[in-house]
């Protein structure tokens, strides 16, 4: 690091005062995936409520009960491209500023909302809020936290959108469905007010050439040891490489078609490809927001679905959080991959479980049904839901960071709200046993391509990430 950087930074941080400020940083982002996860909790409480306050399911029928549960990641694709340009043009704490106003409106809509039609309008207002989360949360989680903390805050990212869930669940069960978007507004308010405190990224300071001003974000981030000293003169380095190589043709779409066709991005791209298609074809998003009708539909008891729903919910949750910890002492590629199999075990259980009940060899056992189903639950959030964010996180190139951000982010919502919509058609069709058939076979397939191609992240910073994939 050049000595007029280094002039300008406090040298008397203690490693308890970084580690605070980026737990004040990291606290925003989990209140924003924490509002996610209320936000995907909440259609199925608000279809069940609906349904019971009419005493009739025609009320919302299927195909609507399905757009408003897949509605909010279909919003978040256009708002994809202006959260995009705005991180790009005004940097990461003004678009997070952005999108958490956005999402206290969205929620103060959804609490006035009285038909379906305005609670699919609050939905879609919450499309920045889900685009944010995706793209800027994320940039934030990897751009202004320590290598050495860095995995601790993505996967206890993923608990706290884990821990929303539950808590949307939780209130829709004792209370109304509105309480919950009062909880999201309180806590929009909280992230709005507590990014006011943060510095810009260091990196996005870098990429504006504003060398000064990153060093100093960086060393209130970070500190002043060696190690942080060594980090923000490879960053500084990286990007005035970057900047002197940079392309003069203002051809927008040929640079994109340049960056697209570039080893550095469609290495790591495809990468997360595989890491998302098993994140949802694993079937544990589908069975969290169908939890009700899922288990209601094999144990034909609703009380029996609340009941089950809260404690799968609370296990799941306790599991992430758990993650969240060890991951720090083991190798997050073999945690995947081993928590990957054993879920996809249980999945292919499930599937022959109730295709031998369906041709009468026994009848259904909902508690065996409910405890495969947990077990499931358990092991798919100890590995593939709460480490793939953070593999996804620390695979995206620093060159093309943007980019990679906003068509990952695209192709994640579009994955998600698909499989999303059509769970209710996989159990209509080929029924329970199919869908869990289809889901763990799927998984299968993904966990040998990924164990093949994807390569360790533990403790890599991201420009040792860069020269490890060979970009």
């Amino acid at each position: 690091m050049e000595p007029k950087y280094e002039a300008n930074v406090d040298k008397t941080l203690t490693p308890r005062k970084i580690f605070i400020r980026q737990i004040l940083v990291s606290s925003s982002v989990w209140s924003s995936f924490f509002m996610f996860g209320l936000c995907m909790g909440t259609p199925t409480i608000y279809i069940s409520q609906t349904r019971e306050e009419a005493n009739s399911t025609d009320v919302i029928s299927n195909e609507m009960s399905s757009w408003i549960s897949s509605a909010y990641n279909y919003s978040a694709i256009p708002n994809l491209f202006i959260v995009a340009f705005l991180s790009r043009k005004f940097g990461r704490k003004k678009t997070f500023l952005f999108a958490s106003l956005t999402s206290a409106v969205g929620f103060v809509t959804l609490y006035l909302s009285s038909n379906v039609t305005q609670v699919i309008i609050s939905e879609i207002l919450q499309g920045t809020l889900i685009a944010s989360d995706g793209m800027i949360c994320v940039m934030v989680l990897t751009e202004y936290t320590s290598p050495k903390y860095r995995g601790f805050f993505l996967t206890f990212k993923s608990a706290t959108f884990g821990w929303g869930m539950l808590v949307a669940n939780t209130m829709g069960t004792f209370l109304h469905w509105k309480s919950i978007p009062l909880l999201g507004f309180i806590l929009s308010v909280y992230a709005f007010l507590s990014c006011l405190v943060w510095p810009e990224s260091p990196y996005w300071l870098a990429s504006r050439q504003n060398y000064e001003a990153c060093a100093k974000s960086h060393c209130w981030l970070k500190g002043t040891d060696e190690e942080s000293m060594k980090e923000i003169s490879s960053l500084i380095m990286q990007h005035k490489d970057l900047s002197h190589a940079k392309i003069e043709s203002q051809n927008k779409l040929k640079k994109i078609q340049i960056a697209i066709a570039s080893k550095a991005f469609y290495k790591p791209f495809g990468y997360t490809m595989l890491m998302l298609l098993l994140y949802y074809f694993s079937g544990k998003m589908s069975c969290n927001v169908y939890a009700l009708q899922l288990i209601k539909n094999v144990t034909n008891s609703e009380s029996t679905a609340y009941t089950g729903m809260l404690v799968i919910d609370a296990l799941t949750v306790f599991s992430m959080y758990f993650t969240s910890a060890i991951v720090k002492f083991y190798k997050r590629k073999m945690l995947f991959i081993t928590t990957s199999l054993v879920g996809i075990l249980f999945l292919l259980c499930m599937s022959i479980y109730l295709y031998l009940s369906k041709l009468e060899f026994y009848e259904t056992n909902s508690y065996v049904f409910l405890v495969l189903l947990t077990l499931y639950m358990i092991v798919i959030s100890c590995g593939p839901i709460t480490i793939t964010p953070s593999i996804i996180a620390e695979l995206c190139p620093l060159r093309y960071r943007g980019l990679y951000m906003l068509l990952m982010e695209l192709v994640d919502n579009i994955i998600m709200g698909t499989v999303v919509k059509i769970l209710p058609f996989l159990l209509s069709t080929i029924g329970a046993h199919g869908a869990f058939f289809f889901y763990g076979n799927s998984s299968l397939i993904l966990t040998l391509l990924i164990y093949y191609f994807i390569p360790e992240t533990k403790d890599k910073t991201i420009i040792e990430m860069v020269a490890l994939m060979g970009t």
